[in-house]
């Protein structure tokens, strides 16, 4: 198996690990635009990482999550 291979099947782990969290199937999150984040204080220390989606994009699948006024969803860092 390549790296490529190796990647790629540890990012689909990644995002059905996200569509559960998230309360939505994998299929659900593949139609979304979306990017990743940390809150981290100044020395490094994480406190949540968060999700932001484009609230143009699937909007009928986003109301299905819990998101912010910002289009956003942070979840513990552990």
């Amino acid at each position: 198996m390549s790296n490529q291979q190796l990647d790629d099947l540890n990012q689909e782990r990644a995002d059905r690990e996200l569509a559960d969290l998230l309360g939505i199937n994998y299929d659900e999150l593949s139609e979304l635009e979306y990017t990743h984040g940390t809150d981290e204080s100044n020395e490094g220390m994480v406190y949540s990482n968060y999700v932001e989606f484009n609230p143009e994009v699937g909007k009928e699948i986003l109301k299905k999550i819990n998101l912010d006024s910002n289009n956003t969803f942070y979840y513990n860092a552990d």
